[in-house]
């Protein structure tokens, strides 16, 4: 998870994105942004593609384990 932390952070500053700009284009509060960077949430299977989109990455890259879990449902 700390990896996944890293990467989501290390992909929205790439972006020259503060937290509340990545996340009102995401669709969501600056504090569940935060929530997901700090490790204490995981976003739904459809923000972290939208996440990925945004911030230009492959959504594997940012949350592989969620979605190689959602595709093992």
């Amino acid at each position: 998870m700390a990896k996944r932390r890293r990467e989501l952070q290390i992909a929205r500053i790439r972006k020259e994105l503060l937290v509340e700009q990545a996340a009102q284009l995401v669709g969501v509060t600056a504090s569940a942004w935060n929530k997901w960077e700090q490790g204490i949430r995981t976003p739904t299977i459809t923000k972290a593609f939208k996440v990925a989109e945004v911030l230009e990455v492959p959504v594997e890259t940012l949350f592989g384990d969620l979605v190689s879990h959602e595709v093992a449902r």
